[in-house]
């Protein structure tokens, strides 16, 4: 599996806090019914407006993908100042992105694919604060790209562009992509007077601050930020990534900090009057600093250890990689021990050490090999960035099963320990380049054209990288797989794509024989991998087919059904994603074929959709 974070969905932080009376509140910014958030039909067409009528601790708000604008400010009112607005969370809720707004149950969303934008873009300015969450307990934000914030406003409005967050405890934030905001203090996220705060699945990208680029944190009992990813963000004073100062306990685990900077000290992270800090299977690499630790700076704290991770080609004001410019700490951090940890400079465990760190053993200094830090595309923080481990590489089973906050998982959910021994970093195991495509679905079908019968088949994806071609297989009755025709890929896109094909040749078949058919996907290296298998039943093709093309569609398609038998076409139609009906036509016969305009819809996923005598189908529809 590819080793670089995405957005990744793990159902037991569902359960992250336990309620009663909850229930689900739905938001979708094209709903067009009743407006009172009891379905997707009838949602919300504002985020506010739902959390406004949350009535029970623990409610759910499921978000549709789009992108939605703050409507009030942080006291509830509707300012007079656009620049005030911001998402209010002000109650126990659990708050959800990344639906199509179709969906039944939490676990059948996709914030990836179904992106859903809490965006501070107020026409030609930009708001001060996106979200604001303060004076309340258990909240959980979960699937949202967090933009467009710029907190340079005075007082309050001065810090936490993307997310402001104060006098709250037990915050889960997952799942969330934060990135070009700025402020203050915290551009991404500003924390303080709080508890229990909790960063997972977090990809923080070309975030600014005058300290912590990304995060600020201040006067916070604990907070633990895992299996995340920290990337060109920049800070005037002090922590290009993250600013910590008077904290009782901080953690970062399974965390990747890369090309962030500072004028200061502390390219990735500095820390300042903190009681007791692990940092676990971690890697810095690249950050730089205008003053010390261009990868890691601490000072004046009680605690400070490092297990299982990675610092490499970090640098600070002198200009070089020496040991000290990977992390640094002064004279009054009482215990700054490092154990099982690759450094580069300071000559591994023994008694060449060098290192401003203690030596706490099993310690080393030696390239570790990543696999690809700039991915295919050759760009720093995309995510491509594969910061796995190579063949070869000395960090792998170099740490230790023991280390404080170690996790049963590592960054992308696969088991921690492979081999016997952990591995050093976020990554467990040798990192391999992955299948390039990411499947959402293949669906297949009769269909009648001018020359006869045909099996239509369709297939989605989420994002490609360096895909060449799809070669379409077929099998009869279990017989060999054949190959039947290609498709050219889309290269690298992290755009959703939707293939469309139809097979012609078709050979003569008994009622009840089966046609199965599975697509190879192949990259420019020639690896491949295979989508799920269709199965289409010759008997079926005497009952109903629907064949819609061409598949993605930008100017017009065409709608193919036929019945037979008892059965007579009822409808034909296109539906967005939440059910708003966008064509229909009702042939009341048993064949019918319709070329609509589409040009005038938005671009993105519909259905159309057939219905019969007896039933209904539906193929999925991308509109460019």
């Amino acid at each position: 599996m590819q080793k670089f974070t995405r957005y990744l969905i793990f159902p037991f932080f569902f359960l992250y806090f336990s309620y009663i009376q909850a229930g689900v509140i739905y938001v979708n910014h094209g709903a067009s019914g009743a407006a009172n958030g009891t379905s997707w039909a009838d949602a919300y067409t504002t985020l506010q407006a739902a959390i406004d009528a949350a009535a029970y601790s623990g409610d759910e708000i499921w978000v549709a993908e789009g992108t939605y604008f703050p409507t009030k400010n942080n006291s509830g009112a509707v300012p007079a100042d656009a620049r005030q607005k911001t998402f209010r969370i002000y109650k126990s809720i659990s708050i959800y992105g990344g639906f199509n707004g179709t969906e039944t149950l939490l676990t059948e969303r996709n914030p990836k694919t179904n992106e859903t934008i809490l965006s501070g873009i107020q026409g030609i300015t930009n708001v001060y604060q996106v979200v604001y969450i303060s004076s309340t307990s258990n909240i959980i934000l979960d699937g949202f790209t967090i933009t467009g914030g710029i907190a340079n406003g005075s007082s309050s409005y001065s810090h936490g562009g993307g997310i402001y967050l104060s006098n709250a405890n037990n915050v889960l934030l997952q799942n969330l992509l934060i990135t070009q905001n700025e402020g203050g203090n915290g551009g991404g996220i500003y924390n303080v007077n709080t508890s229990a705060i909790t960063v997972n699945q977090v990809r923080f990208r070309g975030n600014e601050a005058i300290k912590g680029g990304a995060m600020y944190n201040d006067n916070t009992s604990s907070i633990t930020v895992k299996n995340s990813v920290l990337c060109n963000n920049h800070s005037e004073e002090a922590g290009g990534a993250i600013y910590n100062k008077s904290l009782s306990v901080f953690g970062l685990i399974n965390c990747v900090f890369s090309s962030n900077s500072t004028l200061g000290n502390g390219g990735g992270c500095y820390n300042n009057s903190i009681s007791a800090m692990t940092i676990t299977n971690s890697t810095f690499y690249g950050n730089s600093a205008d003053g010390n630790g261009g990868g890691f700076y601490v000072v004046s704290s009680s605690s400070c250890e490092f297990y299982n991770s990675i610092f490499w080609d970090n640098i600070d004001q002198s200009g070089s990689t020496a040991a000290n410019s990977q992390a640094w700490a002064n004279n009054s951090t009482s215990a700054k021990t490092s154990y099982y940890t690759l450094i580069k400079g300071s000559n591994g465990s023994g008694g060449s050490w060098s290192s401003a760190f203690s030596d706490g053993g099993h310690n080393l200094d030696a390239n570790p090999l990543f696999f690809d830090i700039d991915g295919n595309d050759n760009s720093s923080c995309s995510e491509d960035d594969n910061f796995g481990l190579s063949a070869g590489s000395p960090c792998i089973n170099a740490g230790t099963n023991t280390a404080p906050g170690i996790t049963a998982s590592d960054a992308e959910g696969e088991s921690r320990v492979q081999a016997g021994t952990v591995d050093l970093g976020p990554f467990e195991g040798i990192a391999d380049a992955g299948f390039p495509v990411e499947w959402t679905f293949i669906e297949g079908d009769w269909a009648y054209t001018n020359s006869g019968r045909v099996a239509a088949l369709s297939w989605g994806t989420a994002q490609e990288i360096n895909n060449d071609y799809f070669a379409i297989e077929r099998t009869v009755a279990g017989q060999d797989w054949e190959e039947v025709g290609r498709i050219d890929g889309s290269g690298t896109t992290d755009r959703s794509s939707v293939y469309h094909f139809e097979d012609a040749g078709i050979p003569v078949a008994a009622d009840g024989v089966v046609f199965s058919y599975r697509i190879r996907q192949t990259d420019i290296d020639g690896n491949f991998s295979y989508s799920q298998t269709v199965e289409l039943v010759v008997a079926d093709a005497g009952k109903a087919s629907f064949a819609v093309y061409p598949n993605p569609a930008s100017g017009q398609v065409t709608l193919n059904a036929s019945v037979e038998g008892e059965e007579n076409l009822d409808l034909l139609r296109i539906l967005s994603l939440n059910g708003q009906i966008m064509y229909e036509v009702s042939p009341q016969t048993q064949k019918w074929e319709d070329t609509i305009d589409v040009s005038n819809l938005p671009a993105g996923m519909y259905f159309a959709q057939m219905v019969f005598t007896n039933g209904q189908k539906s193929i999925r529809l991308m509109i460019r």
